[in-house]
């Protein structure tokens, strides 16, 4: 019966149906201001001066009736002196498709294919934009040239010389989840715990325009594709393990896809770690959430969640070492067990 009411609702109202109902609903009924959001961010209490990194699925906020730079000074005026940053990578496929294709990156033209929310951002006046031709990230504030510059030294996505590798060692840092649990930070965990099989064999020469405007040619570890960006947990009574993606492994959010991941775990002591762990970071103030509409937007601290994850990491990179060669990872593909959400 389910099935067929699917059915029904894909004949009657298709897609591209759908997708334009959602659009008007949004102009017409969920309008987003700035002063609106403002509001909303500043339930989170973060620090006057902090160091933002923003991941957005802006739609979820529903119509941006003065554009999507509204969100950016929303967050300002709830934030006082705050500095925000975005990755604003040029790629939104694997990286290694993207180099292969000989690009040259151009940081005042190159846009960003990470929404549109970091191509905001990435426009705006004073806003400074790494000249790393794979990984660049923009940042805007007080604290933009010590996360931006010179971190083309990187010669890995997210290095401690990096933005990222620089953002995490902060302790003013948080991050800033509207409505997605996508987050670039999970390949700087990655890095920090030298997560098995994360690099290409040999690096790749990337091109792109330094800091006096010559063309130069940097030469770039580059991520393997797809199979590093799975944490392998245990299947409990039945044997043998599963794969969870590693967003959904750091953090469950939002509550729907908190409960669809939880729901595709066999294991009631994974589901337990996974639910102890994240009450745990909300009861110690590490999380902390507000809604604005039906958009849901989790602030973080960055520090704290890191050092947690980090250890739980090294620790299941321990317990299930066999899980982690490549071989085994590729089998693992091929059979089926390497499952993403949508």
């Amino acid at each position: 019966m389910k099935n067929r009411l699917i059915h029904l609702k894909e004949r009657w109202f298709p897609k591209g149906f759908r997708r334009s109902m959602h659009r008007y609903s949004n102009r017409v009924i969920r309008r987003a201001t700035r002063p609106g959001l403002a509001k909303c961010f500043a339930e989170l209490k973060i620090e006057p001066g902090a160091t933002i990194c923003i991941h957005a699925a802006v739609s979820e906020l529903g119509y941006l009736s003065e554009g999507p730079q509204s969100v950016i000074f929303a967050l300002q005026d709830a934030v006082p002196q705050c500095t925000i940053m975005m990755p604003t990578f040029p790629f939104g496929g694997p990286a290694v498709g993207y180099v292969s294709s000989d690009p040259i990156y151009d940081p005042s033209r190159t846009p960003s294919a990470m929404g549109i929310l970091s191509e905001t951002l990435r426009q705006m006046p004073e806003a400074r934009r790494s000249l790393h031709p794979t990984h660049p990230c923009a940042a805007l504030g007080r604290n933009a040239g010590m996360l931006i510059d010179g971190s083309e030294s990187s010669i890995t996505p997210c290095g401690d010389s990096s933005t990222h590798g620089r953002l995490s060692a902060r302790d003013d840092a948080v991050v800033l989840l509207i409505h997605t649990n996508n987050t670039s930070l999970v390949h700087r965990f990655q890095e920090i715990i030298d997560m098995p099989n994360l690099f290409l064999p040999e690096p790749y020469p990337v091109r792109g325009y330094g800091q006096n405007g010559q063309l130069r040619t940097y030469h770039l570890k580059i991520h393997v594709p797809d199979l590093p960006m799975y944490a392998a947990i245990s299947r409990g009574t039945t044997g043998g393990v599963e794969y969870l993606w590693l967003a959904d492994y750091v953090v469950q959010f939002p509550e729907a896809r908190r409960q669809r991941v939880l729901s595709l775990i066999a294991s009631p002591e994974a589901k337990q770690l996974l639910r102890d762990r994240q009450q745990t970071f909300f009861d110690t103030g590490v999380f902390r959430q507000a809604t604005y509409g039906a958009a849901e937007i989790l602030a973080i601290r960055l520090q704290p969640w890191q050092d947690r994850i980090c250890r739980d990491l090294r620790q299941n990179l321990g317990t299930f070492a066999a899980c982690y060669t490549r071989a085994t990872l590729q089998t693992a593909k091929d059979t089926g067990l390497l499952r993403r959400l949508g």
